[in-house]
């Protein structure tokens, strides 16, 4: 009511429209999410199913999920239509219009007040609202729930009446005849519990009387519109339960006060939108609990609009301890302590009902239980007397705190509903407030404890020590929880830092500490562990979990860091204390023997503490890791192999033999003696004699519990023992060594061969995607995106996986009408790996390609606010493909303007009630299966597209058209197989899907095992390759060809290049449709691919079985020490922090590839510990990843390498980068700026890739010594190169003569300028095919250019358009792209005859020609014309339209007359049967 009210006053002040509507039904709206059934209604049985029942679809009256689901139902209709739900009443809707206008929407159960200004908005709010439920307009509102409302709207004034309804509650009681009393209670009126009755004969008379009626009906005229009789209703509501007749008379006496003032209303007037409050109590006016009642008024703007009349206890009330508290006096501080920690125990049992509401004030009790157990521990040492006084005198004051927290909680926690849950919640504010004053005696108090540890000699020991760690851990768990918001993010990576520590140093001292010998043997450790725990207990008491204070959090932060440094073995005086620890713990043989006292989980724990130690050993020594590689490569296996015993591999470890116990025992004796020698050995030289001693001893332990369990006990099958792994190190080894890349694999080498003979025969598949049997939901789809409401929509395709979702979005989303309709299309996958920035990089990369590279740079909330302007104001459609998960579309939602024009979102998902996640009120499309003709249709396409269809196996294809079960993903692989078999291949596969039961996702999971196996052997590597990648991602081709060569899946022949073999492959996977063409290069080929989720789902699982590859997720994993030591790839995708704090330890590794997830790439990472593990790496790939500014020098010490991938700030590489003589992909990610290589990259003979990439990256080579050098005859590809103009570009550019592919920026030094023949030759590079030139740092001084003979494809970008006379004659040019003219307006460029024979794709960006002319015979075979920003173009050449070969024109920004041009292009190739010919023009100008 109180909202009501305050909206009432709104619309008065602010003289606002309010309009009232009626829900019919209400509660049957409401979809029920349990099974409920109910039995046929009487008249409406059902002849022969008498006995069944009915289960509900939907809620009725009665059911008591009825108000519940009708309210769930009503609020997603809210939300979807962009109102907010207030904080404070779930039940008011808001929504802030751009123009500054809002509507307000009042729900009470299924009465509705809508308050704006705009009758517009209101009437369009009503039409939407009477669309989904059945509603009835009541106009301005007249009356609510009784309420009689009435305005002038001059004057700004609204009442608000009850008197209808007093008059009504006389006349049922009999007191409309009653006199009339001017005050609701009179002041002679005591009442008390006494006044109950008593006698049987009181009870029985009473009894007649409706006590309970007349108090409901006086609690809601006072709850609508009467405050003043407030406190004399709640006086009568305290004896509901057993009135007596005086209390009966004082109702009555309330009665003859509500006759008199019948009339009187509430009125609000424009005033002063000021809220003011009253508030006032009584001093123990409760004769029967001597409680106070107080009470309070809120006035908003003049009119009171909420109040309410309650009990409150008396502050000082004493709650029965007078003698405990003497006690208290006169015990010990430390008793205190003990005192105070049972009422926090007795205080946690009352909240187990209500958590949710209490969960701030656990909290803070957890920081009060570390202050005490502190206090208990160090308060006995306290020498100050006065302080001693001080702290008892405070422990008492909290002791009373809380055992009134817990008087006042106990009423509530044994009671539930809406009003006790806010009762409780203002009680924990209440108590929450009266915590806070003692925050400043805590600070203090901790300083003391402080101060007394660094002056005495007593340390705590044993399980005190630990219990006071745990709370410590606890409190900083609840710290964690409070950090939110992107200003906290350093904050919150020191405090899980800091976590991880803690945890690593409780396990530790958790062990070793309840087994010290003599104190004196380890004394300043324990000294240290204490202050740890002192420090670590302090430190949330600095902000008391209030995380909005930045100078606090500033201290936090530093005490963070401070605490940090005192348990970081890094530093040499901690590695001391550790080593202290270690040594000052009994762990011989006998003493560790498997008791009942020392169960597996302690041992587990310790060994993981040992786990952890090792690896800080490892992460701040080099040194260490560089000598003594075995002995850490035996350990380590040695430890995980206990830990599998203790943790993982025995459910009924207790049933061991005492024996194997006592050897396990001495095996962690052993292990804690060998991590000692290793910290000994970084802090003094010849340790090497002692360190081989307990290695030695160590090892024999293993080796005596591995015989003992595999003798005995089975194994799991991906566990190794540690012998059989340091085997498999050192067989990698040798192999390394005698390896020779020439003869890689004779397997290899023959499908090579087999292959160059097969693709010589088989014809290259098509890229056009055949989509069969979804015609008529294509148009309902096309339909739905085309029309209906000008909001913002979306449209659902949903259903399992295989159907075509995506394929049918693909052919809607190339629909040449949609082309047309949206001003803006753009395409993104959001998969279950979901990453912001990834998805919005991919939307805003659909809508302005040329910005990849800016993008990749910026923030994630640059990125959306740059996508919100992008569509802004236009009419788009975007794909979201491939959803899973409702937080990534309420990560996004927001960024999609809804400015009524029609724009659509189109999304696919799998699964079903995400779709109505997303719209409540949505018509998700749930695609069909295919019908067995359908199929047959599908598979007979794929095979002819494949080569050809046999006529006499048209049985046996409809055959296995139906055993594909209307799968389409089934069908085309199974066209896939079927492409490379005899009639017997048919028979089996038919045989083998007609034997299958399974159905669904098993289905083709089946089907894809059957390809797999009949793959050749060499293509089967390159397949299971893909699960490096995640799932929907693209893959440019380029890179995947490049990984499989340096991986060894492919070797060269005689007649065909690695590159060309590898292309061949990737065809073959097309072919066999297992691998789809995602972009495509200008005139045919594949620029980027991907592979259906399935088959990465298949392709994980198998490479997993046959210990292929891994791939990791997120930061699980990474900082355990469960990966597989005998993984050999391995692919991550978590956050760049994350990896740098991974604890992988793979010694057999070969290929290694992290890509981060979406964070700013701007923030460099030191990876150089993680890489001094990985020797044996063929497969480098950081490029997603910022290594600094500084190269890393471990890298040099990779031999092994192939293929090296990284990302950095840095501006050259060190010359050590020559020691990779292996290498032969370089690929490199700068943010800006150039990088400069250095002279040693000439002696990198096997180089083949060298490819740049990034925001102003430009690639120098050193020229000294040069001439001497050798030359790069390996190298195939190498692009953001600069080159001056002059001589020394000719030499440089001979440096690699067998080069195809190339990208460079050409400059202009003095040298350029100097006297030479100013002729640019690049003709001797007979073998490039591929050339991109810039000219940005060329002036307009003339240069002669000659281009080789054999190249394909030419960019010329920024170029002077002298150029233009040096390319029209290049014989095999298939490809041209002019991009951007230097120079002024050419008035027209005239095509001579015999230019451009072969050209096949053309496009002109930002040309200043005026007139493009050339005659018939010119550009006889040309496919593509693109035309972007040629504001000048005037006239198009005649001979367009007369060429049979075109197939598309594209005109993007260009004015309206070249879209004119191409139209009448158009219809002249039309009348030569040219119909095909697409057009498509882009926002013209």
């Amino acid at each position: 009511m109180s909202s009501i009210r305050v909206v009432l006053r709104i619309a008065a002040n602010l003289n606002l429209e309010v309009e009232q509507l009626d829900m019919k039904t209400a509660f049957l709206h409401g979809d029920l999410e349990e099974e409920i059934y109910m039995k046929q209604s009487e008249g409406f049985k059902k002849s022969d199913k008498e006995n069944l029942v009915c289960r509900l679809n939907k809620s009725l009256y009665g059911l008591k999920q009825a108000s519940r689901q009708w309210y769930k139902k009503f609020d997603s209709f809210m939300t979807d239509h962009k109102y907010h739900r207030t904080i404070s009443d779930h039940c008011i809707y808001v929504k802030n219009f751009l123009d500054g206008d809002f509507v307000i929407l009042l729900l009470y159960v299924d009465d509705m007040l809508i308050v704006g200004r705009d009758t517009i908005k209101i009437d369009r709010l009503n039409k939407e609202l009477s669309k989904s439920f059945a509603m009835k307009d009541l106009g301005p509102v007249k009356q609510i729930l009784g309420i009689k409302i009435s305005r002038d709207r001059q004057n700004g004034k609204v009442w608000l009446f009850q008197e209808k309804y007093i008059e009504k509650i006389l006349n049922m009681f009999n007191m409309s005849k009653a006199n009339e009393f001017s005050t609701p209670l009179a002041g002679r009126f005591k009442l008390n519990i006494k006044q109950c009755s008593t006698s049987e004969k009181d009870k029985e008379n009473i009894k007649n009387v409706p006590y309970t009626s007349t108090v409901d009906s006086l609690m809601y005229a006072m709850v609508c519109t009467r405050p003043h009789i407030a406190n004399a209703v709640g006086v009568v509501n305290r004896y509901l339960s057993n009135p007596g007749k005086e209390h009966w008379n004082v109702i009555k006496w309330i009665f003859r006060y509500l006759k008199r003032t019948s009339r009187l209303c509430l009125c609000f007037s424009n005033g002063k939108t000021i809220l003011d409050g009253y508030i006032d109590a009584d001093m123990a006016g409760d004769f029967d609990k001597r409680k106070s009642t107080s009470g309070y008024l809120m006035i908003f703007a003049g009119g009171a609009v909420s109040w309410q009349n309650s009990r409150t206890k008396r502050l000082n009330k004493v709650f029965n301890r007078s003698s405990s508290s003497q006690e208290m006096a006169s015990s010990t501080s430390s008793n205190c302590a003990d005192s105070v920690l049972n009422a926090l125990e007795n205080l946690d049992d009352l909240w187990d009902l209500n958590v949710y509401i209490a969960e701030k004030l656990k909290r803070e009790f957890r920081l009060l239980r570390t202050f005490l157990l502190c206090a208990r521990i160090w308060s006995s040492f306290e020498s100050d007397c006065d302080e001693h006084v001080s702290l008892v005198s405070f422990m008492s004051k909290l002791e009373a705190a809380i055992n009134e927290s817990a008087v006042n909680f106990q009423p509530y926690c044994r009671r539930s509903g809406r009003v006790m849950s806010k009762k409780l919640f203002r009680l924990s504010l209440l108590v929450r407030r009266s915590i806070e004053t003692f925050r400043q005696k805590i600070n203090h108090f901790y300083f003391r404890f402080s101060n007394i540890l660094l002056q005495t000699s007593n340390c705590l020991m044993g399980s005190e020590l630990i219990e006071l760690m745990d709370s410590a851990l606890e409190n900083l768990v609840d710290f964690l929880l409070c950090i939110h918001g992107d200003d906290g993010q350093v904050l919150l990576e020191l405090s899980k830092d800091l976590q991880q520590k803690l945890r690593f140093f409780q396990s530790l001292i958790r062990f070793s500490v309840s087994r010290v010998v003599e104190q004196r043997q380890s004394g300043a450790a324990i000294a240290h562990i204490n202050l740890v725990a002192l420090n670590a207990a302090r430190i949330f008491s600095v902000c008391w979990l209030d995380v909005k204070d930045e100078q606090v959090l500033n201290e936090v932060q530093n005490k963070i860091l401070e605490l940090l440094q005192m348990i970081n073995p890094v530093d040499p005086p901690v590695r001391e204390i550790y080593m202290q620890v270690l040594m000052g713990s009994d762990l011989s043989g006998s003493s560790c023997t498997m008791n009942k006292e020392m169960n597996k989980h302690i041992l587990g724990r310790l060994v993981d503490a040992f786990l952890g130690n090792l690896w800080e050993i490892l992460n701040c020594s080099a040194s260490l890791m560089d000598s003594k590689t075995d002995e850490i490569h035996r350990v380590y296996e040695g430890l995980r192999f206990l830990r599998t015993i203790l943790e993982n591999q025995y459910e009924n470890f207790d049933d061991l033999p005492e024996k194997l116990k006592d050897i396990i025992g001495a095996s962690i004796g052993e292990a804690r003696n060998v991590i000692y020698s290793l910290f000994k050995h970084e802090l003094k030289e010849g340790s090497a004699r002692e360190m081989d001693i307990v290695l030695f001893a160590f090892q024999e332990n293993i080796k005596l519990i591995e015989a003992e369990v595999s003798d005995k006990y089975a194994v799991t099958e991906t566990f190794k023992s540690p012998s059989t792994i340091l085997e498999d190190i050192k067989l990698v080894n040798v192999e390394s060594v005698e390896i020779d890349d020439e003869n890689f694999s004779f397997e290899a080498e023959k499908a090579a061969q087999a292959l160059q003979h097969s693709q010589s025969q088989r014809t290259i598949p098509t890229f056009n995607q055949v989509v069969v049997g979804f015609d008529d939901e294509a148009e309902q789809i096309i339909c739905r995106l085309t029309r209906g409401s000008g909001q913002l929509d979306i449209v659902s395709i949903v259903g399992m996986p295989g159907l075509g979702k995506t394929t049918l979005a693909n052919k809607v989303y190339h629909d040449p009408f949609i082309i047309c309709h949206f001003q803006i299309c753009a395409w993104c996958c959001i998969s279950q790996v979901y990453g912001k920035k990834d998805v919005l990089i991919q939307i805003l990369v659909c809508i302005r390609p040329v910005g990849a590279n800016e993008y990749s740079g910026m923030k994630e909330d640059d990125l959306a606010e740059e996508l919100y302007h992008r569509l802004k104001g236009y009419r788009y459609l975007l794909v979201l493909d491939d959803l899973w998960d409702i937080e990534a579309w309420n990560g996004l939602e927001k960024l999609f303007p809804d400015d009524a024009n029609g724009s659509r979102i189109l999304l696919t998902s799998r699964i079903s009630k995400l779709a109505l996640e997303v719209k409540p009120a949505s018509r998700p499309l749930h695609l069909r299966q295919l019908t067995d003709d359908e199929c047959l249709e599908l598979l007979q396409k794929k095979l002819i597209e494949g080569g050809g269809y046999p006529p006499a196996l048209l049985l046996l294809g409809k055959h296995i058209a139906k055993g594909c079960k209307g799968l389409p993903l089934t069908v085309v692989i199974a066209a896939g197989i079927l492409g490379n078999l005899e009639q017997d291949g048919w028979e089996k596969v038919a045989e083998s899907l007609s034997s299958s039961s399974v159905c669904g996702t098993e289905h083709c999971m089946h089907m894809l095992e059957l390809s797999y196996k009949s793959l050749p052997n060499y293509l089967k590597p390159c397949l299971l390759y893909f699960g490096v990648f995640l799932e929907d991602q693209e893959i440019p081709v380029w890179r995947l060809m490049r990984l499989w060569i340096a991986e060894g899946f492919v070797q060269k022949t005689e007649v065909k290049s690695l590159e060309d073999i590898a292309e061949d492959y990737i065809m073959d996977l097309i072919g066999r449709s297992l691998v789809m063409v995602d972009k495509q290069k200008s005139i045919g080929g594949v620029k980027t691919c991907r592979i259906h989720d399935l088959l990465h789902e298949f392709c994980l699982r198998k490479a997993k079985e046959e210990n292929f590859l891994q791939l990791r997720r997120g930061y699980a994993g990474l900082s355990n020490f469960d990966e597989p030591s005998n993984t050999r790839r391995l692919s991550i995708y978590s956050k760049a922090k994350h990896f740098q704090k991974s604890r992988l330890f793979c010694p057999l590794l070969s290929s290694l590839l992290v890509s981060s997830q979406s964070e700013n790439y701007a923030i460099p990472y030191n990876f150089s510990f993680i890489l001094r593990m990985f020797k044996l790496l063929r497969v480098l790939d950081l490029g997603k990843l910022n290594l600094g500014f500084v190269f890393p020098g471990e890298i040099s010490l990779l031999v092994q390498l192939r293929y090296f991938a990284f990302g950095g700030s840095m501006t050259s590489i060190p010359s050590s980068i020559a020691n990779l003589w292996n290498l032969e992909t370089l690929v490199l990610k700068l943010s800006h700026g150039s990088l400069f290589l250095p002279d040693t990259i000439w002696n990198m003979r096997t180089l083949r890739y060298l490819h740049g990439s990034g925001s102003f990256l430009d690639l120098s080579l050193a020229k000294d010594n040069w001439e001497s050098s050798s030359d790069l005859c390996n190298l195939d590809t190498m692009s953001a190169l600069v080159l001056d103009l002059g001589q020394s570009m000719d030499k440089i550019m001979k440096k690699f003569p067998n080069i195809r592919k190339l990208k460079c920026s050409l400059r202009e030094t003095e040298e350029s300028s100097g006297d030479w023949n100013k002729v640019v030759a690049i003709d001797f590079l007979w073998r490039l095919e591929s050339l991109k030139l810039s000219f940005y740092h060329v002036n307009k001084n003339h240069y002669e250019y000659h281009f080789p003979l054999n190249l394909k494809k030419l960019t010329l970008e920024a170029f002077p358009w002298s150029a233009i006379s040096s390319i029209g004659r290049l014989p095999n040019l298939e490809v041209l792209k002019l991009l951007g003219a230097k120079g002024y307006r050419v008035e027209i460029w005239n095509m001579e005859e015999g230019e451009f024979p072969k050209l096949k794709f053309l496009k002109l960006e930002a040309l200043p020609v005026v007139r493009w002319t050339c005659s018939s015979d010119h550009l006889p075979c040309l496919q593509k014309l693109i035309l972007h920003r040629c504001m000048e173009l005037e006239e198009l050449p005649s001979c367009l339209e007369e060429i049979p070969t075109l197939e598309l024109i594209q005109v993007h920004r260009c004015p309206g007359s070249v879209g004119n041009l191409v139209q009448q292009i158009k219809e002249e190739q039309m009348n030569w049967g040219n119909v095909d010919l697409k057009i498509l023009i882009l926002e013209e100008i």
